[in-house]
């Protein structure tokens, strides 16, 4: 496997940027926890555009140049959401992003506020996005230096609350120790609620039992919680996280059959004509109808229908 190497400038310092091409797959978001902890305000859907990006960045040469696209059918499939919603959503959302920053300490001690997206354009069922350095670095260094969290896309995008999302990507952060604290003062915080549910039953009501039912439900964690006190006074919370146990019997690879020449046909035009999968697996400069004859000459290589299946599954392949 080759090696791509990109470099990227953050207070005037360049990082190397070094990418395997099998470091975390693609069914994985990957973030630096500032990053969570940023973007406590935003809406599900605004969270849910960086979630779709982070493995593009990830395993792409991107730069502040560099156009990100997400369609409003690709947001409507990963998102589980109607169709003839998603794009009214997708451009809130970005509408919503243009207008938001975020702040951080450099290493000269001086205060930078940089807004998230530098510049979004509209059109046809689609929007374009173009991220700052920082978003760039972000979603691109993880080491001891930067720490970050993983997750699989499909596992957090199972979840519909804002709250929801944000608390499973805090808890995820601490899954190897099996718990994490928060004084009720910072956890007011993180999640704007300052003035919020001023009782503590109506902040667990509202909040942190409905996000822990929708995560207990929808991802591999098993969460539940219990109040830290100082003597009678509750001061805080404590999470327990478990990974919960699977009892059921390992699935059977299901074994690929071989493509025919009509299907090889119609997957190799679907899958040129997509863009997140034009983004991870075209060359530079390659033409769609290039692309497509390469496409169709690898789709008669089992292998290959193998690790395009995430892929040709979106376009309903029935036959795998």
């Amino acid at each position: 496997m080759g090696t791509q190497l990109d470099t990227i400038i953050v207070d005037n310092e360049e990082f190397v940027i070094q990418k395997p091409v099998a470091q975390y797959p693609a069914e994985y978001t990957v973030m630096q926890n500032r990053m969570i902890e940023a973007w406590n305000s935003m809406s599900i859907d605004e969270k849910r555009i960086f979630i779709i990006a982070s493995p593009i960045v990830r395993l792409n040469s991107m730069s502040e140049s560099s156009k990100f696209t997400i369609t409003a059918k690709e947001f409507s499939e990963v998102c589980g959401i109607e169709l003839n919603s998603a794009y009214s959503q997708l451009k809130k959302a970005a509408n919503d992003l243009r207008g938001r920053y975020f702040s951080y300490i450099n290493t000269k001690g001086n205060r930078v506020s940089v807004h998230w997206v530098i510049r979004i354009e509209y059109g046809d069922g689609k929007i374009h996005f173009y991220f700052t350095n920082e978003v760039l670095f972000m979603l691109s260094i993880f080491n001891n230096n930067h720490p970050y969290t993983k997750f699989t896309i499909k596992e957090v995008l199972k979840l519909k609350g804002s709250h929801s999302i944000q608390l499973y990507q805090l808890l995820k952060q601490y899954e190897s120790i099996g718990y994490r604290d928060f004084k009720e003062e910072d956890f007011r915080n993180i999640f704007e609620l300052q003035d919020k549910y001023t009782l503590l039953w109506n902040l667990k009501q509202r909040v942190i039992i409905p996000a822990l039912a929708e995560i207990n439900k929808s991802t591999e964690l098993q969460v539940s919680f219990e109040n830290i006190k100082d003597g009678k006074k509750i001061t805080g919370f404590r999470f327990l996280i478990e990974q919960k146990t699977n009892s059921k019997p390992p699935k059977v690879k299901k074994k690929i059959k071989p493509l025919t020449a009509s299907q090889i046909d119609y997957f190799s035009n679907s899958l040129a004509h997509m863009e997140t999968f034009a983004n991870k697996y075209s060359r530079p400069g390659e033409s769609y109808e290039s692309f497509k004859i390469r496409l169709a000459e690898q789709l008669k290589d089992a292998k290959k229908v193998e690790e395009y299946a995430p892929y040709l599954e979106r376009i309903n392949l029935k036959a795998l």
